[in-house]
Order: structure tokens, then sequence, then C-alpha cells
């Protein structure tokens, strides 16, 4: 569960490093470079975000940071669907040919959003 208020951070692991692959079929060498431009990002309450960027929380940080370009603050409590859409650019060459596609794919993941309350016992 992710407390209400509380800001969410969308980060990345390995970060937007192109991905590229060599593939030779029947004598015919077929290049591809697929770099990501962007992700957008549905957090499901009707807030939707385009991340060029995506910096990881540091360590220690006081909880109430918010992300410097790629976060949300949920305001109401409920059980939300988290959308995550890569954009890729990919460029291919094979036989004395090239292009360029689009694509596009995308993850959901279900989040919580409650709220978090204390209770005060009094000491003897």
């Amino acid at each position: 569960m992710i407390p209400v208020g509380l800001p969410v951070w969308v980060s990345e692991s390995s970060g937007p490093t192109p991905v590229s692959k060599n593939v030779t079929e029947q004598g015919i060498t077929i290049s591809m470079v697929a770099v990501r431009s962007q992700v957008t990002v549905d957090f499901g309450d009707g807030t939707v975000i385009r991340c060029t960027a995506m910096s990881t929380r540091p360590a220690g940080a006081d909880p109430s940071l918010e992300s410097p370009d790629c976060g949300h603050t949920y305001t109401a409590v409920g059980d939300y669907t988290v959308t995550t859409t890569g954009h890729w650019t990919v460029t291919w060459h094979a036989a004395g040919q090239s292009g360029t596609v689009e694509l596009n794919a995308a993850q959901r993941l279900p989040v919580e959003i409650g709220e978090v309350s204390s209770v005060l016992v009094p000491s003897r």
C-alpha cells in the first residue's frame, strides 16, 4: 500500500539504453537498434504524464520529496491501475535497405492507495 499524499517516483534500473541486435538468416544480416524516447505514465486517477527522464529516489531522502522529473501524488484513497507505455524508435538495415518503425510497449501494475493513521497511547 502507498499512503495517500506520499509522492510516488517512477524510475528505472537500467536507464534508456539503446538495444541493438544483429541476426543473420538465409545469408541476410538484419541489424536493428531500438531507442526509447519517452515513457507515458497513466496513474489511473486521471493523471497522465510523459517522462523523458526518470530519477531514482535518493537513499534516505525525505519521504515527502517529490520526483524532479517523473512522479505523482495521489490525493484519494482507492485501487488504481498504473499503465506505463514506452515509446520506441527502431531503426533497421538489411540487404541494402533501411527503415524506421515506431513501436509502443505497455505494462500495467495495480496499486493500492490507502490512509495511514496513528494511535496515541498515553504513557504511564
